[in-house]
């Protein structure tokens, strides 16, 4: 195959043609190359591309995630469609050692592809699920690339003064179903599901949440240490002065009970 590979190109080009069967051995997708498949297709639908260099190649092959089998295909599409200002020479610079460094297993952004892993995913399957060929496959080729491109620079902390900066892998998904939105207008779209699971996972994680007072007897009293960990000082009268008239109420402690009237008269 190295052979093959090097019939008609340059006596130097041997070296070249083993690094490039290495990508191809650990990121072509498999048998049927579908990743190949993908990268030549977005490739080819780029007005300005960038070159790769030999040794992001090597470095891309090298690095093994399992967990994220997404993200060395969509490093590949970062580099291709590179910002001018990390460019040199024609050849995408955006990348260094310690990119790939901190996707090692005990890197630390290992996590963090394969979160942006769970998006890509995602917006995959969303398009496949409620458009399938009715946005039109340049259309889907572009958006899934966007997204990806925008994860990965997410990820390993890139910026650019030309590139939209989201600061988080909701603000991605989110920017990712507006897109869709201007494309399919007037016609309304499926909710992406992605943001809410996402959102509800961030509620539920610990130290995450909004703090809220909890209920946590029958009679629906909050414990004196909740309120005051909740900046309330317990029995201190709180007045409200208008023109008219004053109110006054008390934050009761937790062996009170305080009613409030109804002002519409009901007698619930």
């Amino acid at each position: 195959m190295l052979k093959v590979a090097c019939l008609g190109q340059d006596p130097n080009y041997h070296e070249s043609a083993k690094v490039y069967l290495q990508f191809v051995l650990a990121w072509s997708g498999g048998a049927s190359g579908v990743v190949l498949d993908q990268l030549e297709t977005y490739e080819r639908s780029l007005a300005e591309k960038r070159t790769i260099q030999l040794a992001d190649w090597k470095r891309m092959s090298e690095t093994t995630l399992v967990e994220a089998p997404l993200f060395i295909p969509a490093m590949v599409k970062c580099a291709l469609s590179s910002p001018q200002d990390a460019t040199h020479n024609g050849s995408c610079v955006m990348f260094g050692a310690s990119d790939y460094a901190s996707l090692a297993p005990q890197g630390r952004n290992r996590k963090k592809a394969a979160e942006a892993q769970a998006l890509m995913h995602s917006a995959r399957e969303y398009l496949e699920a409620y458009f399938g060929h009715e946005l039109g496959e340049a259309f889907k080729t572009k958006v899934l690339a966007t997204l990806e491109v925008r994860c990965v620079m997410l990820v390993l902390g890139k910026t650019s003064r030309t590139r939209r900066i989201l600061k988080s892998l909701q603000d991605i998904a989110r920017a990712f179903a507006d897109e869709i939105k201007v494309q399919r207008a007037p016609i309304a779209i499926p909710h992406f599901q992605y943001i809410d699971a996402e959102l509800e996972e961030e509620t539920s994680t610990p130290g995450a949440s909004v703090p809220k007072l909890q209920e946590l007897d029958l009679e629906g009293l909050v414990p004196d240490q909740l309120l005051k960990e909740r900046g309330f000082d317990v029995g201190v009268i709180v007045c409200e002065k208008t023109k008219k008239e004053q109110l006054e109420d008390k934050i009761p402690s937790g062996g009170e009970k305080e009613f409030l009237d109804d002002d519409d008269g009901d007698d619930d």
